[in-house]
């Protein structure tokens, strides 16, 4: 079963009030591709003037804001920035926060703007120009039943990534 859009709700809304009993719950249901119990609930909560007070809940981490004005202004002078981990690990630390990290994640979201995606270069080279090697050695492996340590020799080719190993 899907999960409704706010575009589909509506719908489901205008659909239900111009019926007005023409077409059952179910029938409706089949329409949006969702439960009977799901096209119950949105019209009893449109019946009932319901108002979802979630997005006006206000914030665990909001009576911090100040503190987190302040190290998100220290972490614009980073070249890396540090993660809201870090933001959440040092409110519990220095000012005894009991909220979740989702929380102070949410706030971050809310207020700030996304870091800047750092750029990545890829470098193409023609094809057998080079490759990456690499050796491992003492791998454990089971051959006829007993346990051997074999090394490994592992190539990568950059232009197909086709991968050889051989082992000794």
């Amino acid at each position: 079963m899907n999960r409704l859009s706010k575009e589909e709700i509506m719908g489901l809304k205008a659909i239900a009030q111009r019926n007005k009993g023409k077409m059952s719950n179910c029938e409706i249901a089949r329409l949006f591709e969702v439960t009977e119990g799901t096209v119950r609930y949105h019209l009893k909560r449109e019946k009932q003037k319901a108002v979802d007070k979630r997005k006006d809940k206000p914030m665990k981490a909001s009576p911090f804001s100040h503190i987190i004005d302040k190290w998100m202004e220290n972490n614009k002078k980073n070249i890396r920035p540090l993660s809201v981990r870090e933001l959440y690990e040092y409110l519990i630390e220095e000012y005894g926060y009991k909220g979740s990290y989702k929380s102070v994640l949410r706030y971050v979201r809310k207020h700030y703007p996304p870091p800047p995606i750092r750029p990545r270069r890829r470098v193409e080279l023609p094809a057998g120009c080079s490759a990456q090697v690499d050796w491992v050695e003492n791998v454990p492996i089971v051959i006829n039943g007993k346990l051997k340590k074999l090394n490994a020799f592992v190539m990568t080719l950059s232009y197909s990534r086709g991968t050889a190993c051989i082992w000794s």
